[in-house]
């Protein structure tokens, strides 16, 4: 049989839930009638057609049922009293078959749900740092530097907070940096001054932030990582 190369898409959470919605409850079926050898092949039937739809796990659950069906039947007073009966309706080909298809969509069907489960991880995790990044970007500017008029103006204008970050050396930041004590309180509550030497600059913040504790500068890094509440960095 000639396998289609799409198959429809997978129904269901997980794997677990797929399996779970396999099981079938068969206690409410007549196996001493001669009538369930017809519903079996129809079950077998339909399996094999939605196998070659790519409907896989459809026809997994069906052919599941069909096999299932078939070893209850085997335990009951008609296969007992009349086994050729039974026998020439369901044949051992068709037995053989179906427990090859299901033997290999099950591992087939298991992998495609650990694909997708990895596949929404890693989805999740780039839209979550695309909303970081979003959000960064809304809610506070980034410059290069900033001069004295251009830090004198905004802090002029009441409006914005702004965190400072010195690149110099530590050696060097200690001896010598901005003096914030001139500002009146008001002023000052919008202004924060830190320091992050150039060489600790990394290329992502968690970067950054680890550097900066390596180093014992917690206080910097816990400054750092709230920089997105910021209405200016520079």
């Amino acid at each position: 049989m000639a396998l289609p190369i799409n198959k429809k898409d997978l129904s269901y959470s997980s794997f677990e839930e797929f399996r779970q919605k396999t099981c079938f409850d068969f206690s409410k079926l007549d196996f001493n009638r001669p009538s369930i050898c017809n519903s079996l092949l129809k079950l077998y039937d339909q399996g094999t057609l939605c196998l070659s739809t790519g409907e896989d796990e459809k026809a997994y659950m069906l052919l599941f049922r069909f096999f299932e069906g078939y070893l209850r039947l085997k335990n009951s007073k008609l296969y007992k009293q009349d086994r050729n009966y039974v026998e020439n309706f369901i044949s051992k080909e068709k037995l053989s078959k179906s427990m090859n298809i299901l033997e290999s969509l099950n591992e087939e069907i298991k992998q495609r749900y650990e694909q997708r489960d990895q596949s929404q991880k890693r989805t999740v995790e780039i839209d979550s740092k695309a909303d970081e990044l979003l959000i960064e970007s809304k809610n506070w500017s980034i410059s290069s530097s900033i001069n004295p008029t251009e830090l004198t103006s905004l802090i002029k204008q009441n409006i914005y907070s702004i965190l400072l970050i010195d690149t110099r050396p530590q050696s060097e930041y200690e001896q010598c940096h901005i003096n914030l004590d001139y500002l009146i309180s008001s002023e000052k509550n919008q202004v924060t001054l830190i320091n992050i030497a150039d060489n600790l600059i990394d290329t992502t913040s968690w970067k950054i932030c680890d550097a900066l504790n390596k180093n014992h500068l917690s206080n910097t890094a816990e400054i750092f990582s709230q920089r997105k509440n910021f209405s200016c960095v520079g």
